[in-house]
């Protein structure tokens, strides 16, 4: 019929404004989704995380697949919905390494800080005498001093701490490797050995070597083609993609004449990207072009699935498995750490207490009192008889003891009257300890396969049973001998984390869920829990702020004309830049949501050090902060009793 409207003509322009009616960046940013942005995807090591969940069905949410990036995509609906908003885990596994003990008890304590700390007052002018001559006599030692913190710090090696955690993470997917293997074979994914004589198994009959071949292709040497699994293929699978995909959008800014054509070259791939489009085009017309080439449109047409889609991943995969690939992945740190996504946790609370006792000065003065109480009770208060020499007696020592409570009260020792029963003494209770409750790190993890076969069983269930078990079990020493569990550091960005942690229990349940085991007795769902402790949980804060050599000098110098220094500016410049961290800061990065990167990698942890320092200098040299020191001590109280009073109460 002439002039005949179809819906996909209609549609185009029945909702918001029509595509003529906006400008060209405008169109583009219509259909764009954060999923054409991103290099990861869901299959096994194509996402940090080695848990996410498995994708919408093809038809149901389109994958948007990046041309700069080698990975499979993400559908909108996904990665909005569920991928943006995933809670991760991320750990790190190591071995505890010690100090020396004249590093750690040179380190551990700053008397500076204490003197501070305790009596509100910094150290006395001669002190800093004292230090400086300290400093001049060892000058030539203090370059080689602040190069070893230089040096530690670079290293991410703490000063302070008694013992600290040294990575070891190729012995962790060492360990990973071999409970995954060893699971695998089990499983018959990994072809057995076939003794003559023999009979196989049905088991050992469903994988082949030829198939073996084919999950080597597909999944891009995490399969090994000769059998077996490579577990330090697939921890460093997503940072290759990440390099790839670096790589690649490299080549746009490249060729880019300027900060506009850059920006135009980016707002166009990402609109055909987020169009799902080859050609560019956009609109409900590609969208349904591009359902036609899906496996479930040829389904209901009757054609024939091609292998052509399924051989797409040994295509790209073949330039990702290149020794220099795994190099410079691994320089990036992409083995470093083990993600896992967890189930939310609900909402994170701290809470902090400090303990008091009584004085033990109080305890002995009053027990004294309270002794010669109860002596004075036993013998009536003195009155041993009503003669008149007795009376005399009794007057006469009373005099002499009301002449000696003069004489005591005339230079302020009357005090000592009470340890002869008459009072009792009331002594503050002072601090005896504090206590920090941070964020408990106890986490649960649903862990379902979405098709039956032993394949993805092993892929979705047990490679991250297999890490979490890696990094929970004892270490064996030997056939029948153990150790400790690796300790770790873990970061839940936002949350709660450790820089010295161990995880401390594990909960496995397997065969979850309303189908928990096929008919070969294999579980179809796993859930996990497990909790971190923090070996090192007292927070405890700096009173002192972090200042630069030119205004620790200039602090020094005024503070020795007033008689009260600050901390040496030596010591200020290490402590400031090459300070350990501990709980106090990675409580901050908590508050602060401060990234793993921002905390782990040399020059981040700097910027983020000498931001904070220049911070503290520019507070230090404020007018107000002078104001308040000019007036703090004995001299400010001097002043402020002829000031008015504070309008605070009025």
């Amino acid at each position: 019929m002439a002039g005949e409207l179809k819906d996909a003509e209609w549609v185009k322009n029945s909702f918001l404004l029509p595509k003529h009616a906006v400008d060209a960046e405008l169109s583009r940013r219509r259909l764009l989704s954060d999923a054409a942005l991103k290099f990861t995807d869901t299959s096994l090591g194509g996402n940090f995380a080695i848990n996410p969940p498995p994708q919408f069905t093809e038809y149901a949410d389109l994958r948007i697949k990046g041309r700069f990036s080698a990975s499979n995509g993400m559908g909108r609906a996904y990665s909005e919905g569920l991928d943006d908003y995933g809670q991760l885990v991320h750990f790190r596994f190591g071995v505890a390494s010690f100090n020396s003990l004249t590093q750690f008890f040179g380190n551990f304590y700053d008397t500076e800080s204490a003197t501070l700390a305790r009596t509100g007052r910094s150290s006395s002018a001669f002190y800093t005498i004292g230090k400086a001559l300290g400093f001049v006599t060892t000058l030539p030692l203090q370059s080689v001093v602040l190069a070893g913190a230089a040096i530690r710090f670079a290293i991410n090696k703490p000063t302070s701490r008694y013992y600290y955690l040294k990575p070891t993470m190729p012995l962790y997917w060492n360990a990973v490797n071999t409970i995954a293997n060893g699971i695998a074979t089990n499983k018959a994914i990994v072809p057995r050995v076939h003794i003559p004589g023999t009979t196989r198994s049905d088991d050992e009959a469903q994988y082949t070597m030829a198939d073996v071949k084919r999950h080597s292709q597909v999944w891009g040497g995490i399969f090994r083609d000769d059998g077996g699994v490579d577990i330090y293929a697939m921890s460093n699978r997503a940072q290759r993609l990440a390099d790839k995909n670096r790589e690649l959008l490299n080549t746009v800014f490249e060729n880019s004449t300027s900060r506009q054509d850059l920006r135009e070259k980016l707002l166009e791939y990402y609109a055909e990207v987020g169009t799902l489009s080859d050609d560019g085009g956009s609109g409900i017309d590609v969208y349904l072009n591009r359902y036609m080439t899906t496996s479930a449109a040829k389904a209901e047409s009757g054609e024939t699935e091609s292998s052509s889609e399924d051989a797409e991943p040994a295509t790209y995969w073949s330039t990702m498995t290149d020794y220099m690939d795994f190099t410079v992945a691994e320089a990036r740190d992409g083995a470093d750490f083990a993600t896992f996504r967890v189930d939310y946790s609900g909402p994170a609370s701290e809470s902090f207490s400090s303990q008091t006792r009584a004085s033990d000065l109080e305890g002995t003065l009053n027990g004294m009192s309270s002794g010669m109480r109860n002596a004075r009770f036993s013998f009536a208060d003195g009155n041993v008889g009503d003669g008149l020499v007795t009376g005399l007696f009794e007057g006469a020592v009373r005099a002499v003891a009301d002449i000696g409570t003069g004489l005591m009260d005339s230079v302020s020792i009357g005090g000592l009257a009470a340890l002869a029963g008459r009072a009792l003494v009331d002594l503050p209770k002072h601090w005896d300890g504090s206590t920090a409750d941070l964020p408990r790190m106890q986490y649960n993890m649903e862990l379902r396969t979405p098709y039956g076969n032993k394949l993805s069983q092993f892929m979705h269930l047990y490679i991250p049973l297999s890490m979490i078990l890696a990094g929970a079990l004892p270490i064996s020493t030997g056939m029948q001998s153990y150790t400790s569990p690796f300790l770790c550091q873990a970061f839940c960005e936002g949350r709660a984390q450790t820089r010295l942690g161990l995880i401390d229990s594990v909960s496995i349940t397997r065969g979850v869920g309303n189908m928990g085991f096929n008919k070969d007795k294999e579980p179809l769902g796993i859930d996990i829990s497990f909790s971190v402790v923090d070996l090192s949980s007292i927070l405890h804060m700096p009173i002192g702020g972090e200042m630069g050599v030119f205004d620790q000098l200039l602090q020094g110098a005024g503070s020795l004309v007033a008689g009260d220094t600050g901390i040496n500016f030596v010591n200020a410049l290490k402590k400031s830049t090459y300070d350990d961290d501990n709980s106090y800061t990675d409580y901050l990065a908590i508050l602060g949501n401060l990234s793993a990167s921002d905390q782990i990698y040399t020059s981040r942890r700097l910027a983020i050090r000498l931001s904070r320092m220049m911070a503290n200098h520019k507070a230090w040299k404020s007018k107000s902060h002078f104001a308040q020191w000019s007036l703090s001590g004995w001299t400010g109280d001097i002043i402020k009793m002829f000031a008015r009073p504070n309008d605070r109460f009025n």
